[in-house]
C-alpha cells in the first residue's frame, strides 16, 4: 500500500473510475434501481475520498466507513469513522462542491461520527460524535474556519470545539439544520424512531441546561432504520426526505427492507409525525447514509457500501452487498419532490 506524501487520504475512486462505470455495474442494472439512476446527475462525479486509506496523526486505516455529509458554503464536508484500528481518528474530508476536487482531510476523535450539518448564519459545523459505551447522545460544534485552517492529516485539539449532550436520545445517529433548528435523530431498530429539534440563535448557540445539555423544543416520530433527513422547501410545499437503510438487505424484500428515500409533506415540524405512510418512496442502492440539499437543486447522498468492511467481506445471512457506491451521488432534487 502506498501512502501519498501530500494528502491524508486516498483521492482516487476505490472501485469504479467514474460515475458512468459505477452506474453500469452489473447489480445496478436491476429494474428496481431504474428510479435511482433516473435521478442521478451525471455531471457530478465526486469519488468518496479515504476509502482505500486514511492517515491521521500517523495512524493508518484502510477500513474507513463513510457516514455523513453536508454543504458548507463552497465546500462539501464528509465524515467517516474507522472500523479498525480502534486508535484511528474519525475523518472529516473537505471537498469543493463546484468540481468535487479534494481539499484536505483532518481528524476529529476516535469516535463513531455520524451526521454532520452546517449553520450558515454562524459558520458553525455540527457533528454527531457519540462515545463508545455511553448512553447519551453527544454532538460536536466547531467553526468552519477552524476546520479550514487545520493542517492536513492532523486532528482537532479539544480546545478547538465545543461538546453538547442530548439526554433524550441514547445516540445522535443523524442530524441536520433547518430554519435555525438543529434536528438530531436516533437510528432505531424498533417500530419507531425519533428526532428532536433544538433552536439555534443567530450566533449559532443552542439553549442549554447544566453540563452543556441541549434543551429540545419538541420531538417527532419517524420510521425505523433512519440514516438521515433533509428538509426541502418549494414554492408551495415543505418536505422531509428521510434516507432509510437496513444494511445489506435487498432483493425480494426490496421495498420493505431495502434502502430508500421516504418523502413526507408537512406544514409545521411541531405537529409533524413522520411514522405514517410517506407520500412517496424511491428505492436506493443498499447502505445509503446521510443526504443533504444544495440550493434546492441537488440532493447529495453518501453510501457506505464501498467500504472495505462491507465490500471485501461476505454479507451476513439474509443480506446482500452486491452493489457498491464509491462516489458521492448528486440526485435531482426537483424530481424527488415532484
Amino acid at each position: 500500500m502506498n501512502f501519498s506524501d501530500h494528502t491524508a487520504a486516498s483521492t482516487a475512486p476505490r472501485i469504479y473510475g467514474d460515475i458512468y462505470s459505477m452506474l453500469n455495474q452489473k447489480h445496478l442494472k436491476a429494474r428496481r434501481y431504474k428510479a435511482f439512476k433516473n435521478l442521478i446527475l451525471t455531471n457530478i462525479d465526486i469519488p468518496i475520498s479515504g476509502l482505500e486509506w486514511t492517515t491521521i496523526d500517523n495512524i493508518h486505516s484502510s477500513q474507513m466507513v463513510p457516514q455523513g455529509l453536508c454543504c458548507a458554503n463552497q465546500y462539501l464536508l464528509m465524515t467517516s469513522y474507522a472500523h479498525k484500528p480502534a486508535s484511528a481518528k474519525t475523518a472529516l474530508a473537505v471537498l469543493n462542491i463546484k468540481d468535487g476536487s479534494y481539499v484536505k482531510t483532518i481528524g476529529i476523535e476516535p469516535v463513531h461520527a455520524g451526521g454532520i450539518a452546517f449553520h450558515p448564519q454562524s459558520g458553525y459545523v455540527w457533528i454527531s460524535c457519540d462515545e463508545p459505551g455511553k448512553s447519551t447522545a453527544r454532538l460536536m460544534c466547531v467553526a468552519l474556519n477552524t476546520v479550514l485552517k487545520q493542517k492536513e492529516g492532523t486532528a482537532l485539539s479539544e480546545s478547538s470545539f465545543s461538546l453538547f449532550y442530548l439526554a433524550e436520545l441514547p445516540r445522535s445517529s443523524y442530524l441536520t439544520i433547518h430554519d435555525n433548528l438543529l434536528c438530531v435523530g436516533y437510528f432505531s431498530k424498533t417500530k419507531a424512531g425519533r428526532f428532536y429539534t433544538i433552536p439555534l440563535n443567530a450566533l449559532g448557540q443552542p439553549e442549554v441546561t447544566e453540563g452543556n445539555t441541549l434543551k429540545p423544543l419538541y420531538g417527532c416520530n419517524t420510521r425505523d432504520y433512519i440514516q438521515g433527513v433533509s428538509f426541502i422547501k418549494t414554492a408551495s410545499q415543505k418536505y422531509a426526505v428521510f434516507s432509510q437503510s437496513y444494511g445489506r438487505r435487498s432483493h425480494s424484500m426490496f421495498f420493505e427492507r431495502g434502502s430508500k428515500l421516504l418523502i413526507y409533506p408537512y406544514e409545521e415540524l411541531k405537529k409533524a409525525d413522520f411514522f405514517g405512510k410517506p407520500k412517496k418512496r424511491i428505492g436506493m442502492p443498499v447502505m445509503i447514509e446521510q443526504t443533504y440539499p444544495y440550493r434546492n437543486e441537488i440532493l447529495f447522498a453518501v453510501f457506505e457500501s464501498a467500504s472495505r468492511v462491507y465490500y471485501d467481506n461476505p454479507a451476513p445471512k439474509g443480506g446482500n452487498s452486491k452493489n457498491q457506491i464509491d462516489h458521492i451521488c448528486g440526485l435531482d432534487l426537483k424530481k424527488i419532490v415532484l
